[in-house]
């Protein structure tokens, strides 16, 4: 996993994590914007480099390798997308680090039934392939996922992405579910999902039934991260409003 630092080393430090099959260039609107306030960690995740093919092997991995990296450093917030709230939540739960906020972007937190799982992890491997042969239907598809600029890295991440680590991804998610009993009294909880998304809908009232102190956002009309990809700047002044 490679990580990168922005912004001032004695500023309040604000963790990102970006999602499956994310290329890191997502996160460039919030490096340029919070450079200036924050002191940033920002990871590529393991299978998720444009430039060095590896493996995403498990979510516990993942954490162990940020703990360590972190070396005890206070962190102010995370702000997570996507898969990269299932990142998130592994760090809350093994408690090695602590944050004041945690920031969570349309996470799926609770657990797949394995059809799910299986069709997911069918859809993926497809596409991913389709896009290495350069298909031009899932092409024109891909592009509607990302901001024009940030397109080739796109395809770059999932040129480089092997089948191992779609596959470890999806069943890291299926097996993954939010504890009930995660000690957040220190950690303001922040979910965002978007109106079209029932069941990360689903996933908030189990965040609010368990956590009635986490703050709950609805984006209505919007899908899948959809401002928080292609509307940066609609993101960052939500954020502004929490951080």
């Amino acid at each position: 996993m490679r990580i990168f630092e922005y912004g001032e080393p004695t500023a309040p430090t604000l963790l990102l994590i970006h999602g499956f099959q994310s290329p890191f260039c997502v996160w460039d609107k919030y490096v340029e914007h919070y450079a200036k306030r924050f002191h940033l960690v920002v990871p590529i995740l393991d299978g998720h480099d444009p430039d060095s093919p590896s493996d995403f092997i498990s979510f516990e991995k993942c954490a162990a390798e940020i703990e360590e990296y972190l070396n005890g450093r206070e962190v102010f917030a995370v702000y997570a997308m996507s898969m990269g709230g299932v990142l998130a939540a592994t760090l809350l739960k093994r408690g090695r680090v602590k944050f004041k906020k945690a920031i969570l972007e349309s996470s799926p937190l609770l657990s797949y039934n394995p059809i799910v799982a299986a069709y997911i992890t069918r859809f993926y491997l497809s596409v991913t392939q389709k896009t290495k042969k350069r298909d031009e239907k899932t092409l024109k598809n891909a592009a509607r996922l990302v901001r024009e600029e940030q397109y080739d890295d796109f395809i770059r991440v999932l040129d480089n992405m092997s089948d191992a680590t779609i596959r470890n991804c999806i069943s890291g998610i299926k097996a993954f579910k939010l504890p009930t009993d995660l000690d957040l009294s220190a950690t303001e909880l922040t979910y965002i999902y978007g109106g079209k998304e029932v069941f990360f809908g689903k996933i908030a009232k189990f965040i609010k039934k368990h956590y009635p102190h986490a703050s709950i956002i609805k984006i209505d009309g919007k899908g899948h991260c959809e401002d928080a990809l292609l509307c940066p700047e609609i993101r960052i002044g939500d954020l502004d409003k929490i951080l």
